[in-house]
């Protein structure tokens, strides 16, 4: 009997230190889901991988090919963490602005700071008088534009240009501002159900027809993200009202869903099966959001929490430097003697793609190596240099803005009124509380 309590109790403490090592971390209004923030950077390193046009030793493999589907599992997560942090804080005109500022200030200044880098292309195209246009292949000028002011998912034949990741923040900037529109007007949870549901049929809609035309697995449109964003807004209001607090129940569903994602990926389906990852992939978030199982352990340890930090960073700087790396190589098969580019045909598209081959294979992979770490540090160093302090930025500049639409507001009811205290009431710095 005495050996069986034992036990019990070691159970139950090891579940305490599963629920203190894994949890929702606050910093300041920072909210992380550190079990997802690790899957985040797990599968970041995946896509990376994806975007390499080097033949490693699995660029042929139907698991890294057949990889696209989990752009879902951010745009799905991203509506989730959106719901989390902002789904009550947008109640008038004042918060949305501010709202609108701190979401543009969090994508814009990265976005900008790549394009920027791969401006140095057609600088080293000047200084070195490379015959042919400045501006050619995916850096055109024509769709620069479309690019500065993140739209150019909107106009199909611009969308890859460029940082050819950035597709995604099209759609997701676009879901950011329905959101808020959303959640202004629909204060009760009932009406966000109806509304988000909408959303979703009609951008799962568009997403559907645009996948049946399109030639490759990999679809590329402002519909994919918005369906991705509200199934993960809404599943965020399910898991408020029904959170999976059952430890057992939670690290016997966190190994399910895994498995579950693997044999659906092995099938890549197509079509209509192929929203069959929206719920796989909700199922997922709802099981590792409350860092209750064993499972999430792992994913709560420091190398993936570190990959989930500067995931962000990471995703926006890897197509720089893939797009250095295949300049690179034509540019050396086109003025040498050593043939690095080869056409392979690939699977989950329709036609050969061209590929970096170097002599040896193990030279690729070793590319490959040296390509990842690259990104890993170069995107450490932009989290440094420009995501955060941009964050931190226009997360200040919507407090003032706020303040100030707040003191126009008491200027405008002082002067209904006939006085002037509302005015500065509303400008003056809040007193510290005191204790008596």
């Amino acid at each position: 009997m005495g050996t069986s309590t034992n036990c019990f109790a070691r159970y139950r403490a090891f579940q305490a230190s599963l629920r203190s090592e894994c949890r929702i971390h606050l910093r300041g209004e920072e909210m992380r889901l550190q079990a997802l923030d690790g899957w985040r950077g797990l599968v970041a390193v995946l896509v990376i991988l994806f975007h390499v046009y080097v033949l490693h030793t699995f660029f042929l493999a139907e698991w890294l090919r057949y990889l696209a589907p989990v752009l879902e599992f951010f745009f799905i997560v991203s509506g989730f963490v959106m719901a989390l942090g902002f789904g009550d804080k947008v109640t008038d005109t004042k918060s949305f602005v501010g709202y609108i500022i701190r979401r543009g200030g969090r994508v814009w200044p990265i976005h900008l700071a790549m394009i920027g880098l791969l401006l140095l292309i057609p600088l080293l195209r000047f200084i070195m008088q490379t015959p042919g246009d400045l501006f050619s292949g995916q850096l055109t000028l024509e769709s620069l534009p479309a690019q500065l002011l993140i739209l150019q998912t909107w106009t199909p034949e611009y969308a890859m240009t460029w940082n050819y990741p950035s597709w995604t923040l099209s759609g997701e900037v676009f879901a950011y501002f329905l959101m808020g529109i959303l959640v202004w007007v629909a204060r009760k949870e009932p009406l966000r159900w109806v509304l988000g549901l909408m959303i979703i049929a009609v951008a799962g809609t568009f997403f559907y027809n645009a996948m049946m035309s399109s030639p490759n697995y990999n679809t590329v449109t402002v519909s994919r993200a918005v369906t991705g964003f509200f199934f993960g807004f809404l599943l965020y209001h399910a898991w408020r009202r029904y959170p999976l607090t059952n430890v057992r129940v939670a690290a016997v569903l966190e190994v399910v869903v895994v498995i579950a994602c693997c044999l659906l990926f092995q099938w890549h389906p197509d079509g209509l099966a192929y929203f069959l990852f929206y719920p796989l992939f909700a199922a997922l978030i709802y099981a590792y959001a409350g860092d209750n199982g064993l499972v999430s352990r792992f994913m709560c340890s420091s190398p993936l929490q570190w990959l989930g930090k500067y995931s962000f960073s990471i995703y926006m700087f890897h197509g720089v430097v893939s797009k250095w790396i295949m300049i690179a190589g034509r540019f050396i098969d086109a003025r040498t003697e050593l043939p690095l580019i080869r056409a392979v045909e690939a699977p989950s598209v329709v036609h050969t793609v061209n590929v970096i081959d170097l002599p040896q294979q193990w030279m690729n992979d070793l590319l490959v190596l040296a390509y990842v770490i690259v990104v890993l540090v170069g995107g450490r160093i932009i989290y440094s240099l420009v995501e955060a302090p941009s964050r931190d930025y226009f997360k200040d500049l919507s407090i003032r803005m706020m303040k100030r639409m707040a003191a126009k507001e008491a200027a405008k009811q002082s002067e209904i009124s006939g006085g002037v205290a509302p005015v500065a009431a509303a400008a003056a710095p809040e007193a510290p509380t005191q204790r008596p």
